[in-house]
């Protein structure tokens, strides 16, 4: 395991580090940064097979302190787990439980402080993959849940104590992989099926969505997810990424113009830059309108012919 650091972005400082005496190559961490210490959160498997051990540990002073045991959980595919901040010393940790059952637990870093636990998401069959932001309002939940037939996109909610009925936002056969962000106060929603991406973004924080659009432009054939750190008040609230796993892991950002544009640097002047930044993709934008407006209406008549068909297929099953 290496962490690297850089003040500006050419020169970089590498450093090994030895957290565990254990092969940590399949071992995905999640990591936050304060003044005095960096504290990662990771996972390694248990004798039980499927079973992993959530595992918290802090680099302070130069030395990692002793590494504790938060739960044992049920990883999902390439996000085995998630984090999410209340503020820089609140953590939330997402993990799975039991294969329906999706919890979070909240923990207090300075004092280190396991905190309490509750069920998030409850589905009536496992959920594959989730993606999780949140904004000052809510906490905004994107999830997979596969059946033995179908695989469906579901919405939710969290706001103060109370937690929004699911909303489906697709359904179809096999779904990979989903991640929700949000960016110029839109809320997206992206999701890969067959290898093909989808998405639908939301103006109103989740109350509503826009039809569901297809992009047809490049998207990374081997697509990894990985966490993403982002700084305050930026135009874009992520809390995970796409990278492309056949060309180093290049970040793919989707533009609103329904295509995808590999970045390098330009993901980090963005938080600088943001007017530059955006008026970068003005052009594309309004060139694309007219297509993307006749996609849309294509992909609802091609919706509802497949509706009708779906229905007389139900009448002759019956």
């Amino acid at each position: 395991l290496y962490i690297v650091k850089t003040a500006d972005f050419i020169q970089w400082d590498r450093k090994q580090i030895s957290i565990e005496k254990k092969d940590l190559s399949q071992t995905k961490f999640f990591m936050t940064i304060d003044q005095s210490a960096l504290h990662l959160f990771y996972h390694l498997p248990t004798e039980t097979a499927g079973v992993h051990a959530l595992i918290y540990t802090v680099f302070r002073n130069g030395k990692w302190e002793k590494p504790c045991q938060i739960d044992r959980f049920l990883p999902f595919g390439q996000t085995p787990f998630l984090t999410g901040k209340r503020n820089p010393r609140h953590i939330m940790l997402y993990y799975r439980t039991a294969r329906n059952i999706v919890t979070v637990r909240e923990m207090l870093l300075s004092p280190s402080t396991i905190g309490s636990m509750y069920p998030v998401i409850q589905t009536p069959y496992p959920c594959t993959d989730l993606s999780i932001i949140q904004d000052e309002e809510r906490i905004h939940m994107l999830y997979i849940v596969r059946s033995f037939f179908r695989s469906q996109v579901i919405y939710q909610y969290k706001q103060s104590t109370s937690i929004s009925a699911p909303r489906v936002l697709w359904e179809g056969g096999s779904c990979e992989q989903c991640l929700i962000f949000k960016k110029n106060h839109k809320l997206e929603a992206i999701w890969t099926a067959g290898g093909q991406p989808y998405c639908c973004r939301s103006v109103d924080n989740g109350n509503s969505f826009s039809p569901i659009e297809r992009y047809t432009a490049f998207f990374p054939y081997h697509c990894v997810k990985g966490e993403f750190l982002t700084e305050d008040k930026t135009i874009l609230n992520a809390s995970e990424a796409f990278g492309d796993g056949q060309n180093g892991f290049q970040l793919a950002v989707f533009t609103p113009a329904a295509s995808v544009i590999l970045l390098e640097n330009d993901i980090m002047a963005a938080s600088k830059e943001p007017h530059d930044y955006l008026g970068s993709f003005t052009t594309t934008q309004q060139s694309k309108n007219r297509q993307i407006e006749e996609l849309t209406k294509l992909l609802v008549r091609r919706g509802e012919e497949l509706a009708n068909l779906n229905m007389r297929w139900r009448e002759r099953q019956n």
